[in-house]
């Protein structure tokens, strides 16, 4: 598991500069003064980096709970929605089953899956239940 966190830490801190970067380039170009552009840009980039970072947090524990899983022999997973005001496409998915390798209808291998777009990732809630396969 310590391989995978370092390898999607490194992933994330990319992104991360990345998105801030980009911030910063739009500030100077965009028309009126750059200095509130740029303020008004990191802004946006703090709130988005937040958000990213719950959305690791879930990845990561959605991950421990998935790679536990395997190693206890479970072979199934169960997408449970939660939080107050899921996504339609998660909502959907309420009580999907699958093989413990299999991704589910919104191509996510678990909540926060960092291979998924951020439509279908950020600020997830759900979590995933976990059994024997006929159990």
């Amino acid at each position: 598991m310590e391989a995978w966190l370092t390898k999607a830490a490194e992933s994330h801190a990319a992104q991360y500069e990345q998105a801030g970067y980009a911030a910063a380039v739009d500030a100077v170009r965009e028309d009126g003064d750059w200095r509130d552009n740029l303020r008004t840009g990191m802004a946006a980039w703090v709130t988005a980096g937040a958000l990213r970072a719950v959305t690791a947090g879930t990845e990561a524990l959605s991950f421990g709970g998935h790679d536990a899983a395997g190693a206890s022999g479970l072979t199934r997973k169960v997408w449970r929605t939660g939080g107050r005001n899921p996504r339609a496409s998660h909502k959907a998915l309420d009580g999907q089953d699958v093989a413990l390798g299999d991704v589910f209808g919104n191509g996510l291998r678990w909540p926060g899956d960092g291979r998924g777009d951020a439509e279908e990732t950020a600020g997830c809630n759900c979590s995933l239940n976990y059994t024997r396969e006929g159990g």
